[in-house]
């Protein structure tokens, strides 16, 4: 369904979108970490499998953009370090919370997360954790959530600004405020992911957050496999 989807909507002329299609459609049997983000809701498998209709085209053709504004990363860093993400889903719904990992100089990963805690006023602060590596669960009030996880390999100098960007705001002090619609976990993941290169992923939702960066992840894979992804249009370098 998808590759026929991507088939016709390039014959008509629409190269970002056919171009999508295809590579999710495909992209299920290269990574099992991102068949949630390429089967669901939303894609064209997803509604051959009836889970409610295919995203409008400007959403499908925003994920090519989003590996537009990513391109920098498309390059192999086979002497780089890893930049990833943990996503612990809530229940059977698409939302749930964000880590960060980033492979340390030495090997392995560290792991960093914000959280939530009330100050005596009632105020709402960051309570980062952080852990020596990735954690099984996200363990919240009496639950525990399995973490997935995904990662992508960048430049050693990325990797380190990422680390270090995290690092400074897990010692801010006084902690910084958290806010679930402006301030949460995603946000802060999603900064970290700036520092390490990526662009424009997110919208302020920690599902939006996997589902980018695992979308990207995949076109990222994919990349040698399709020499289309060679002929999306880049405008200026990006400065980090």
């Amino acid at each position: 369904m998808g590759v026929t989807s991507g088939a016709d909507q390039l014959h008509e002329g629409h190269v970002a979108t056919g171009t999508f299609d295809v590579v999710t459609a495909l992209a299920p049997f290269l990574s099992p970490g991102a068949r949630g983000a390429t089967l669901g809701s939303g894609s064209a498998i997803g509604q051959a499998r009836g889970l409610g209709p295919m995203a409008p085209m400007a959403t499908r053709t925003g994920r090519l953009t989003l590996v537009e504004q990513n391109l920098q990363n498309f390059a192999p860093s086979p002497f780089g370090k890893r930049v990833g993400l943990g996503f612990s889903r809530a229940g059977a719904g698409p939302e749930g919370h964000a880590a960060v990992i980033v492979e340390r100089p030495e090997g392995g990963f560290w792991f960093v997360e914000k959280n939530a805690a009330r100050e005596p006023n009632g105020a709402l602060v960051a309570n980062f954790r952080e852990a020596p590596e990735p954690l099984p669960f996200y363990e919240r009030r009496t639950s525990r959530r399995p973490f997935e996880y995904d990662s992508v390999r960048v430049p050693k100098l990325s990797a380190a600004d990422a680390m270090n960007y995290a690092r400074n705001r897990t010692t801010t002090d006084p902690r910084e405020p958290f806010d679930f619609n402006c301030a949460n976990c995603s946000h802060f993941a999603g900064d970290v992911l700036a520092k390490g290169g990526f662009r424009g992923m997110g919208n302020g939702r920690a599902s939006g957050l996997w589902s980018d960066f695992t979308n990207f992840n995949v076109a990222k894979r994919m990349a040698p496999m399709a020499p289309f992804w060679t002929r999306v249009p880049t405008g200026p370098a990006l400065s980090k």
